[in-house]
């Protein structure tokens, strides 16, 4: 199947869906400079053991470790913008083919993009559900944190609701 069928046929699909919702991942924010986890050479995965940085565990054991590296990460968020697959899943629900776009990221490209109805699902983990980009939030969490990078739970972000 060439690129162009493979658009038809997925046009055909949501014209006649009842409901369509995009699943996303950290590979839709790669062409916006933010590095995916797995990719050989780019991945975050490449040169930290994520069980020892990003696991609730790891974060209970040493969450001064967790915060300096996950602060590192929400700090490289700031300058991030939407690409054109972010825009045109905005475009997309904007027409009524798509009703919703389901995330794990925590980056907030789709809401800037222009998404409403956007939902963030990722696994469970000591931090606010993002601090990148949108409302203040307030987190018990952050509360009993030994140390958010920077002041990150006083001037913490969601990126959705």
């Amino acid at each position: 199947m060439t690129p162009g069928d493979a658009a038809r046929r997925l046009a055909e699909l949501m014209l006649h869906s009842e409901r369509t919702v995009a699943l996303t991942g950290a590979g839709i924010s790669v062409p916006s400079g933010i590095p995916d986890f797995r990719s050989p050479g780019s991945g975050l995965w490449e040169h930290v053991d994520p069980m020892k940085v990003a696991h609730i565990d790891a974060f209970r054991r040493d969450p001064e470790r967790f915060w300096a590296f996950y602060g590192q990460r929400f700090q490289t968020l700031k300058d991030k913008r939407p690409n054109r697959g972010h825009e045109l899943l905005a475009q997309l629900e904007g027409s009524g083919l798509l009703q919703a776009v389901i995330t794990q990221n925590i980056d907030g490209l789709h809401r800037r993009a222009g998404t409403r109805e956007l939902s963030r699902y990722m696994e469970p983990s000591p931090t606010p559900p993002a601090f990148a980009a949108g409302a203040p939030t307030r987190s018990k969490r952050c509360a009993h944190a030994k140390r958010p990078m920077d002041g990150a739970c006083r001037g913490a972000t969601a990126a959705s609701r």
